[in-house]
């Protein structure tokens, strides 16, 4: 018997406003220019005619943006509440490490306070250094505290860490994509930000090996298979394998500035490029551009576009004038950004579309599910906390002869 996830909202009220809007939503206008620009022209030509302080002022503001948007498109009130979630206030642990950003302190700290694991060995999925290990051996110090973590210069960094703070852990050599992984009924499993394939293989695990319990706070969602893991998901109106996951990850949160410029120069140089390969191929479609080692943005634009046109087997003549495309890359920027816009503010019910597939896959097993936010998004945006208990014996294999396919490794 399947057990629905208990949380703010349903998933089938989620993917029939996903799939309403699919039409908003699904076109990236990075690729190509959506079709709602012909269909709503009065909100095409004001996205468009955006100043740069209002369009930093909507694009820091959801609810403020949902607003604007709302002028030209009063259906989008429908994405209300998705600006009105409550998220809890955590009190801090205290005597972390050295090392420890205060960012990721208040994380581990609202992760801890929010789980209650009954396992007598607590057992941290992908652990890096421990950090969650600290914490949880703070919170739970009779518990035994296990963690796996693949690096095996992060397990002894770690272990020598954590000696020194006097908890009592270990963190051991364990690639989860690879290795046989044992686990039983006395076990609790917990991660925080397990990317795609990660906390893929984590569902995978519980549903071979039933624990007493875990906690999953997921992330990167575009790392993952593309298939929806439950059955719920796999007859849903969308199809999960056509659904952009980079779009439900899109929001990087406050205190990223770093990070949101790179994104900028990164889209303006893509661009700039596309523009001058689509005028010397006649081609009319976006090509991806591969990878740019992260140094090399230091470089120039004109090197960066050697290195496209190389990786497309394009010949570039010897008179191209690189800073015409480059500024023609940064006004299409501009405008690709006012019309990310209006895709942006369904990034949040995207990925309560993806956690509750995670959820009714955990449900499906024999587990009872909660999915909530476990801290504030300004905090970290990936702040959603899948807790599921095991209701009683899971069955070796999914229900009803259901195969999961064990992750594969990227």
């Amino acid at each position: 018997m399947t057990t629905p996830p208990s949380a703010p909202f349903c998933f089938d009220a989620v993917d029939s406003l996903l799939a309403q809007w699919q039409w908003l939503w699904q076109p990236a206008p990075f690729v190509e220019t959506p079709r709602w620009c012909q269909q709503l022209p009065a909100l095409h030509q004001a996205l468009l005619a955006l100043d740069e302080p209002e369009y930093q002022r909507l694009a820091a503001d959801d609810t403020a943006c949902l607003d604007w948007l709302c002028q030209f498109l009063p259906e989008l009130a429908q994405l209300k509440p998705w600006r009105s979630e409550v998220s809890p206030r955590h009190p801090s642990l205290r005597g972390f490490s050295a090392g420890m950003g205060a960012r990721k302190q208040g994380q581990v700290s609202a992760f801890v306070d929010a789980v209650s694991p009954q396992g007598r060995r607590l057992v941290e999925w992908c652990a890096g250094q421990g950090w969650l290990l600290e914490g949880l051996g703070q919170r739970f110090p009779e518990r035994q505290l296990e963690g796996l973590e693949w690096q095996p210069r992060l397990c002894e960094q770690g272990n020598a860490r954590l000696n020194r703070a006097g908890i009592s852990a270990l963190l051991r050599t364990a690639d989860v994509l690879r290795d046989p992984l044992e686990f039983s009924t006395d076990d609790s499993l917990l991660a925080l930000h397990a990317c795609g394939h990660l906390h893929q293989a984590l569902l995978h695990q519980v549903s071979q090996q039933p624990v007493q319990d875990l906690a999953l706070s997921p992330c990167c969602y575009h790392l993952g298979d593309r298939a929806a893991l439950s059955r719920r998901g796999r007859s849903a109106r969308l199809d999960a394998t056509l659904i952009d996951r980079h779009l439900a990850v899109q929001d990087t949160g406050a205190g990223h500035g770093n990070r949101q410029r790179r994104a900028e120069k990164t889209g303006q140089w893509r661009l700039g490029y596309d523009l001058l390969r689509r005028q010397l191929t006649g081609e009319h479609r976006y090509r991806p551009t591969p990878s740019w080692p992260g140094p090399l943005w230091q470089g120039s634009f004109a090197d960066y576009c050697q290195h496209c046109a190389g990786h497309h087997g394009l010949p570039l003549p010897d008179d191209i004038d690189f800073n015409h495309w480059l500024q023609a890359g940064i006004a299409l920027h501009r405008q690709v950004r006012r019309l990310e816009l209006v895709r942006r503010q369904f990034r949040r019910p995207l990925e309560w579309w993806l956690v509750l597939d995670l959820g009714w896959h955990l449900g499906e097993q024999g587990y009872r599910v909660e999915i909530t936010p476990f801290c504030d998004r300004q905090l970290t945006p990936r702040n959603l906390l899948i807790r599921a208990e095991r209701l009683s014996d899971v069955p070796a294999r999914p229900e009803n002869g259901d195969s999961l396919p064990a992750p594969q490794p990227a």
